[in-house]
C-alpha cells in the first residue's frame, strides 16, 4: 500500500512539474504575442502619420496659394482670422509634425526614427515661415515642435556666435 502511495505522489509531482512548465510557456507565448501586436500598432500609426503628412504635402502642392503662403521664406501678414487654405494647411503641416515628434519620445519603436523626424522638422521650419510664425504664434498647441524649434534656433545662434569673427580682437 505505502508503494502505490509513494507511486501516487510522485505521479501528482510530475504532473504539477509539467502543469508549471507550461504555464511558463504560455506566459513566453503572450509576452511575444505582445510584443509582436505593439510593434504591429507602431507600424501601422507610422503609416498613418507618413499618410497624413503625404496628404497635407500634396494638398499644398496643388494650391498654388497655399503652397507660396506655406513655403514661402519670409514671414507675411495675415489677419488674425485666416482660414484660407494656406493657413488651414500649415495648421495640419504643424499638427502632422507634432504628432511624429511627439511619437519619437513615447513609443519605443517610434524612438528609432527620432533623429530622421527632428531633421525633416529642421527642414520644415527652415523653409516654411508660415510655420515658424504659427509654432512661434502658439507654442502651447505645439509643445514638442516648438520646443525643437527653440532649441533648433538656440544652436544656430550659437554657431553663429561661434563662426562670426570678433571684432574686438
Amino acid at each position: 500500500m505505502l508503494n502505490a502511495g509513494v507511486d501516487l505522489g510522485l505521479v501528482a509531482i510530475l504532473v504539477s512539474i509539467v502543469a508549471v512548465g507550461f504555464a511558463g510557456y504560455q506566459a513566453w507565448i503572450g509576452v511575444r504575442q505582445t510584443r509582436i501586436q505593439r510593434a504591429a500598432a507602431e507600424l501601422s500609426f507610422n503609416l498613418e502619420v507618413i499618410t497624413r503628412l503625404g496628404d497635407v504635402l500634396l494638398e499644398i502642392a496643388d494650391r498654388p496659394d497655399a503652397h507660396a503662403h506655406v513655403w514661402a521664406g519670409t514671414s507675411s501678414t495675415r489677419p488674425d482670422q485666416d482660414y484660407r487654405p494656406g493657413h488651414v494647411l500649415t495648421l495640419n503641416l504643424i499638427d502632422a509634425l507634432e504628432l511624429a515628434m511627439q511619437a519619437t519620445q513615447r513609443l519605443p519603436g517610434f524612438a528609432v526614427n527620432r533623429r530622421g523626424w527632428e531633421l525633416y522638422a529642421r527642414e520644415v521650419c527652415d523653409l516654411s515661415a508660415a510655420v515658424r510664425q504659427e509654432v512661434t504664434e502658439h507654442p502651447a498647441w505645439w509643445p514638442t515642435v516648438s520646443g525643437y524649434l527653440q532649441a533648433s534656433r538656440s544652436v544656430a545662434v550659437s554657431r553663429q556666435s561661434v563662426g562670426s569673427p570678433n571684432p574686438e580682437r
